[in-house]
């Protein structure tokens, strides 16, 4: 079984793509937030 990637701005979006065309029903949908390493990283300096 293979998983997908989805870009959006909104999560609502994707789990309302998702309950629209039935995905939900069948298979466990996980909307995780992707984080640039760079980012991480700049984020966790700052802090310090």
């Amino acid at each position: 079984m293979g998983s997908s990637l989805v870009q959006s701005n909104s999560a609502h979006d994707i789990e309302q793509l998702c309950i629209e065309s039935g995905i939900s029903s069948f298979n466990t949908v996980k909307i995780v937030p992707l984080t640039d390493y760079h980012d991480v990283l700049n984020r966790i300096n700052q802090n310090q």
